[in-house]
């Protein structure tokens, strides 16, 4: 009798710890569970990404016209690349070939590679670029983000942002678009552009603390456009 008591007090005993263990094995998962639902909680995005320039958009606003056309965004990404590397004096020794390598990765034409080498002849006989060459503190291709209301921040890139004699800032946006005839006029490329430099204007500013005293864009037909 008392072996047969003491088998059933161990079985007891058992029963136990297994439920015990059962038990602590679901709050464990249900734990891992709601660690899981927290941390998929905290990734989501509590704000809007917006783009300062949707570039796509911009587009159809003028080059959908009729009879408009231009030379794309693959010209654009070169000659900013150009521009880019030009303002830090980083440009191989053999510019062009250079820019046919990179046109021939983007696969562009003969023809568009003349234009860009063009455009950045124009750019360094240019007051702009006196005006950089003289500056003491040059910034190219600059990426930024702010917030903008609640729960929206907006990004972009400037092109160019230096200090100028006054002490403050200028800001300039490349635009090789073209609209009607290939051509557009000063005040379409303000009325397209100009809200998104005054945007880059405004951003600089709170984010540095300091003044921009001068933005325009940089346009490879007419050259500097103040804005």
């Amino acid at each position: 009798h008392r072996d047969l008591h003491l088998s059933l007090r161990r079985q007891r005993q058992m029963c136990i710890r297994d439920r015990s263990g059962a038990g602590e094995e679901e709050n464990v998962l249900h734990l891992h569970r709601r660690r899981q639902q927290v941390w998929e909680k905290v990734r989501e995005a509590s704000y809007q990404m917006r783009a300062i320039t949707d570039r796509d958009e911009l587009a159809s606003m003028y080059l959908g016209r009729a009879g408009a056309s231009g030379k794309g965004r693959d010209f654009g990404i070169l000659v900013h690349s150009l521009f880019e590397h030009a303002v830090r004096g980083t440009l191989p020794e053999d510019e062009r070939a250079f820019t046919i390598a990179k046109s021939t990765a983007l696969e562009l034409s003969n023809e568009l590679v003349d234009e860009a080498v063009n455009a950045l002849d124009r750019l360094r006989a240019s007051a702009l670029w006196k005006e950089t060459t003289a500056s003491t503190t040059v910034y190219t291709e600059v990426p930024l983000a702010a917030a903008e209301g609640e729960g929206s921040i907006m990004r972009g890139i400037i092109d160019l942002v230096y200090r100028v004699g006054d002490g403050g800032w200028k800001i300039v946006d490349y635009k090789t678009d073209g609209v009607v005839g290939n051509r557009a006029t000063v005040d379409e490329l303000k009325e397209c552009y100009g809200a998104q430099v005054e945007l880059y204007a405004r951003y600089w500013e709170r984010i540095s603390g300091e003044r921009v005293s001068a933005k325009g864009l940089w346009s490879t037909q007419y050259g500097c456009v103040a804005v």
